[in-house]
């Protein structure tokens, strides 16, 4: 049987969930609730997490970095409430949607009803022409992939030193905790599957997510993972996992798609 080789698993995960009433009265620096809490604990045991080879990047918000925080700790005290952040959490505002994007005005400009929550398709394929159209600070969908690829590339180049050291640890895998608003993993999603079979494959992916998974809060925590790692030749590869399936790009491909971003081809 051959070694296990040395691999970067990136998982993209929602924040948990604080006290609904206090959501609507717009307070966003209270804990969790407990049975959110216990989720997360759930997932950490499902994702198999190992604390020694395991960091995170979160949103700057108390929900983020309170889930990163039971996400990275096993012996996490019970009461998260003035929990301290994590060393191991990194602080990204781009995981979050940009302070001064209003949904609300997105939904005007498409003619669609306010109370309507389900709004990925609009984002894949309209943000870009209301953002031309308007000069909206809206994180659009080139944002939201961009925000993802950017992560992505930067850990292909982390994979040369991971393989390197990786023998030194009781895990050949490198864990990134990623904690950022819904549509930011499944934006990056909807352009691979774009990238790999055009419009149509796209589109049913979009189709899937709007019917099995968007605003579905029984699966928000789910896995959504992207591992990097070397393939028998010596390339690596980057394949992308989440309820839907797998699939699997190379350096090539992932150039392209960035690309695609910078060139405003979307």
């Amino acid at each position: 049987m051959s070694a296990e080789r040395p691999d970067i698993k990136m998982e993209f995960v929602r924040h948990g969930d604080h006290d609904q009433y206090n959501q609507i009265l717009e307070n966003k620096d209270l804990p969790l609730v407990d049975e959110s809490i216990e989720k997360l604990r759930e997932l950490r045991e499902t994702l198999g997490i190992k604390p020694e080879t395991t960091a995170a990047w979160s949103g700057d918000n108390k929900r983020s970095i309170d889930t990163c925080n039971i996400l990275l700790n096993h012996q996490e005290q019970d009461e998260i409430e003035g929990l301290e952040k994590n060393y191991k959490i990194a602080i990204d505002p781009n995981l979050l949607y940009k302070k001064n994007a209003n949904f609300k005005d997105f939904k005007d400009y498409l003619g669609l009803p306010e109370e309507q929550k389900k709004v990925f398709r609009a984002i894949v394929e309209h943000s870009e022409e209301f953002k031309r159209a308007t000069g909206s600070d809206f994180t659009s969908y080139a944002d939201l992939c961009n925000a993802v690829v950017d992560y992505v590339i930067k850990y292909t180049r982390v994979l040369d030193r991971w393989e390197k050291i990786s023998f030194k640890y009781s895990t050949q895998s490198l864990f990134r905790i990623f904690c950022a608003n819904e549509y930011f993993y499944s934006s990056f999603r909807s352009l691979v599957e774009l990238v790999l079979g055009g419009n149509e494959a796209r589109d049913k992916y979009v189709s899937w997510y709007e019917d099995n998974f968007e605003r579905n809060e029984d699966r928000k925590h789910e896995e959504q993972s992207v591992t990097i790692s070397r393939n028998n030749v010596g390339l690596i590869s980057i394949v992308i996992k989440d309820s839907y399936g797998e699939i699997s790009i190379n350096l090539d491909q992932l150039t392209i798609i960035k690309s695609m971003l910078e060139d405003g081809l979307l």
